[in-house]
């Protein structure tokens, strides 16, 4: 007997969005690619079952092994995505049960880059000490 799907039609919805993908390449970054972190962190953050979420960890595991020097730099890539795909697309349709994966990730750019121009600001703050400037932006360094 087959293995039953891991992931149900509630969690397909759920991750029919490219802010699920985004989502989970955050949760994968953030995790250092660990199965386990990864997983509990896309299911706290997607919504989707814990088993299903486990799937799209082992799809963040093979692209790192499979695709890391592609994705280095920035996993939402062209090219990160196309490695991806060739090597991890027939895992993750065994692992979750569906025809379709989730749409790639895109415009997670805004996501990351405004967390990187806050880390920048805050650390121009405290070198500086510019508080008027900061206070202004809302940070009191």
């Amino acid at each position: 007997p087959a293995a039953a799907p891991a992931c149900s039609a509630d969690d397909a919805t759920k991750m029919a969005s490219t802010k699920y993908s985004c989502g989970a390449v955050k949760c994968a970054k953030s995790n250092f690619f660990k199965l386990d972190a990864t997983a509990k962190c896309v299911a706290a953050n997607s919504g989707v079952s814990l088993a299903c979420a486990n799937c799209a960890g082992q799809i963040a595991q093979c692209t790192l092994k499979a695709c890391a020097v592609k994705c280095l730099l920035d996993p939402t890539s062209a090219s990160c995505q196309a490695c991806g795909h060739a090597a991890c697309d027939a895992l993750g349709k065994k692992c979750m049960g569906l025809a379709t994966l989730p749409p790639n990730p895109a415009n997670c750019d805004n996501l990351f880059m405004n967390n990187q121009r806050l880390v920048h600001l805050l650390s121009h703050c405290l070198h500086f000490a510019t508080t008027k400037k900061c206070l202004l932006w809302g940070l009191n360094p």
